[in-house]
């Protein structure tokens, strides 16, 4: 269990140039603290085993006060699962609020799941819930099978998926999948195909994968081509505002929603490749290489009687009688270059210390920058331990404006009797961008201090 408390006060600084024949800049200032809650969480877990059987309880719960707007305090629970696997009679079954770990399911739900071993390499699974989104006003509910050929070293496994998914009665989500699994003791990959046939489009397509060799060098690569956001209906609300879903499917047909969500869905693509090299006993350095972009959406037209929504708040046909909607599309962000290079040093400078460096060289359509960041950890007197960190940033923008920010934090930890911890953290944030029309510096402080009690 654990509760930290945060406040953070910022001070804006803007600078803007007299018009043609003047002299005199005009100055704006604004002081606020930004931050002022209280945030504590709890993570209960429970189990009990035996040779045969496995029973586990989970419990994850935060609570968020807010004393700046009383109004964004929440409290949510993300886990209460009771899980139970018996290896004797070969099944498994977990019941209640979950994250997804398979079977098709992309998001949070309350539900059931479960799975029977056929025999050691083939389970057949189910599952039944309804998506956990929070303050969200739709209600998702769906159900899937899948076939499972487990892994085992050296060996792939693979699962085949189908799911069925509704909101508020429609149609939303439709989609068959496969998942491949491999692991030994230097190799391991994973990957993952989500298609959607109501869409008629991939969602999801995911590789990534890890070798060490004998030299201790570790190479990884990831590939993640995928809908964001996911598809789904809720994608088609931009194409007519102020109609509900049932009214745009009412009006259009359940075909013309799905092709809608479908064009006002973008592509995310993300690949990224490097490796780790150990120096020695106590240096090991690692390089990689992002690629990262959106695609643009498509533009979509969507016709509605003037009846059915009364105010247009798009154009209307006065021969028709109707209001037209043209979403036109959304630019995408072209490719994203990012080269990093980092060194780890162990031991460094005390008994086991560690420090980490980081560059980063940034290169965009409309913008290039470079992240630097240098972090410092020494343990000493066996219960402290001391976490400097400093961060710097700088960007030039294609049409003349330039963004530097610097960020130094220093974090103090203690340990009490081995199950009590206490931390506190401050640090500064200075960011300054300058431009042809004007100057912005922004200064903000930080603070968070609480405990975290583990206890078993």
């Amino acid at each position: 269990m654990s509760a930290y408390y945060y406040t953070g006060k910022m001070q804006i600084e803007t600078l803007v140039p007299p018009p043609p024949g003047q002299l005199t800049f005009n100055r704006d200032s604004l002081s606020l603290v930004d931050q002022r809650s209280l945030i504590s969480t709890a993570n209960l877990f429970a189990r009990r085993r035996d040779a045969f059987q496995d029973t586990r309880f989970v419990f994850r719960d935060t609570n968020n006060r807010n004393y700046l707007d009383s109004t964004r305090s929440y409290n949510r629970v993300y886990a209460a699962y009771v899980d139970h696997n018996d290896r004797k009679l070969g099944y498994y079954a977990r019941l209640g609020r979950q994250n997804p770990n398979g079977l098709g399911v992309l998001e949070r739900f309350d539900g059931v799941q479960g799975g029977y071993n056929l025999d050691p390499q083939w389970r057949v699974n189910a599952v039944y819930g309804e998506a956990v989104e929070f303050l969200s006003p739709f209600k998702k509910h769906f159900y899937g099978a899948s076939v499972d050929l487990l892994p085992q070293t050296g060996r792939p496994g693979l699962s085949a998926y189908v799911v069925d998914q509704t909101l508020d009665g429609l149609a939303n989500r439709r989609a068959v999948g496969l998942e491949a699994r491999y692991f030994d003791g230097r190799a391991s990959g994973f990957g993952m195909l989500d298609y959607d046939v109501l869409y008629k489009a991939l969602n999801i397509l995911m590789l990534q994968g890890n070798y060490l060799d004998e030299a201790g060098n570790n190479y990884f690569i990831v590939f993640d081509h995928r809908r964001a956001p996911s598809l789904g209906l809720t994608n088609a609300l931009l194409a007519a505002p102020g109609l509900t879903l049932k009214e745009m499917v009412a009006q259009q047909g359940i075909d013309a929603v799905h092709a809608q969500a479908r064009a006002l869905a973008a592509t995310s693509n993300m690949f990224s490749i490097g490796l780790t090299h150990p120096l020695s006993e106590r240096w090991q350095v690692g390089a990689d290489y992002r690629l990262a972009s959106i695609s643009a959406t498509q533009p979509v037209v969507a016709v509605i009687p003037l009846a059915v929504i009364g105010t247009c708040l798009g154009t209307i046909d006065v021969v028709n009688n109707t209001c037209i909607f043209n979403t036109s599309s959304q630019q995408g962000t072209g490719n994203n270059h990012v080269v990093t290079f980092q060194a780890i040093g162990n031991s460094l400078f005390a008994t086991n210390a560690v420090g980490v460096g980081n560059l980063s060289l940034i290169r965009a359509p409309t913008y290039s920058g470079r992240a630097l960041s240098l972090s410092y950890t020494l343990p000493f007197r066996e219960k402290w331990r001391i976490d400097a960190n400093l961060r710097h940033y700088n960007q030039h923008d294609n049409d003349g404006t330039t963004q530097s920010r610097i960020s130094p934090s220093l974090k103090i930890s203690y340990q009490w009797r081995n199950n009590l911890f206490w931390e506190g953290e401050f640090g500064r944030e200075v960011s300054k961008t300058s431009g042809p029309s004007r100057n912005d510096e922004l200064k903000r402080d930080y603070f968070f201090t609480g405990l975290r009690w583990d206890f078993h």
